[in-house]
């Protein structure tokens, strides 16, 4: 049977509902109070975006070639961001009176018409990055283990030196930040082919690290917690045998849960009489089970497609 990252599976979920929370701000629907204490929850889960681009560094491969790989991301990436900018740009154009010229600057701007949507076209051009980089490297014939420490560490000066006010969302500087834990993903993740042992003692010293750093900018606790997570989950995905397989949805939880249906229910809860709090807490876990739901229905009845979700 074939080695699955269960674990992991399951920490995009947990990341996935963490992504739900940050967009859960309204002015209209909960009170100053509760927006104030939404903010205080989200300062511990702001680096959930941050993970999501480790996770995907884990992954990352260069077995084939640039044409293909650069190919394959691009579908898995911009075909999707292209998609969903045209679907929430056109909802927001009709029902709230937007702009057309603010949502076309949006999606060649590369931040797309919906605040998530930034992530995939970031994630294509960091992939290709690397793609690319590594290929430069084997080129040069050099030494693939000190090219990644030397990148690394190059990155992790870019990101000091171009501080942000939030380590998530889509302001051009925080690129270097992704490209980084992106990075740090991709040497853990050859160590651990090479050897388990060297990539737990790495991951120890890479969290001490960033640990470290976070005492002079904030947003590298989020790189030291994000390694953590990272090494926990994948010592699930190990250790017991339930995560030995795929759990999948959470793409989809993440690419459809805003702009529409989270404010839509949480409309529809308040009409209902679900106000500050509850309506906050119901909105987020009913926003959770309808995107998974529905990911998980359109994987079984379009399996061919399901990259448009993610998955």
């Amino acid at each position: 049977m074939k080695k699955r990252f269960g674990g992991l599976d399951i920490l995009k979920h947990i990341l996935a509902i963490f992504v739900i929370t940050q967009h859960m701000h309204s002015q209209s629907r909960f009170s100053i109070e509760v927006n104030l204490y939404l903010t205080e929850i989200i300062n511990y889960i702001n680096g959930a975006v941050i993970t999501f681009f480790m996770l995907s560094g884990f992954f990352f491969s260069t077995k084939d070639s640039t044409k293909v790989s650069i190919k394959r991301i691009f579908n898995r990436t911009i075909i999707p961001y292209t998609l969903f900018s045209i679907i929430y740009g056109a909802f927001l154009i009709l029902y709230q009176n937007d702009s057309i010229i603010k949502h076309l600057l949006s999606f060649f701007t590369l931040k797309g018409s919906a605040m998530q949507l930034y992530f995939l076209s970031f994630l294509f051009l960091i992939y290709t990055f690397y793609i690319l980089y590594f290929k430069a490297i084997k080129h040069l014939k050099f030494n693939n283990k000190y090219a990644e420490l030397i990148l690394l560490l190059l990155l992790t000066c870019l990101s000091y030196f171009l501080p942000t006010v939030s380590p998530t969302g889509s302001d051009y500087k925080l690129i270097f930040l992704y490209t980084l834990s992106f990075g740090i993903a991709i040497h853990l993740s050859n160590l651990r082919k090479q050897n388990k042992n060297k990539f737990k003692k790495t991951s120890i010293v890479l969290i001490l690290i960033y640990l470290f750093l976070g005492l002079i900018d904030f947003r590298f606790f989020h790189i030291s917690s994000s390694i953590f997570l990272l090494s926990i989950f994948l010592q699930l995905s190990e250790k017991i045998k339930y995560f030995n397989k795929q759990f999948p949805g959470s793409g989809g939880v993440f690419l459809l849960h805003t702009p529409i249906v989270n404010f839509v229910i949480s409309i529809i809860l308040l009409k209902l009489g679900f106000t500050e709090k509850s309506n906050l807490f119901s909105a987020i876990v009913l926003t959770y089970f309808s995107t998974l739901t529905f990911t998980i229905l359109f994987i079984k009845i379009w399996p061919k497609h399901k990259s448009i979700l993610l998955e």
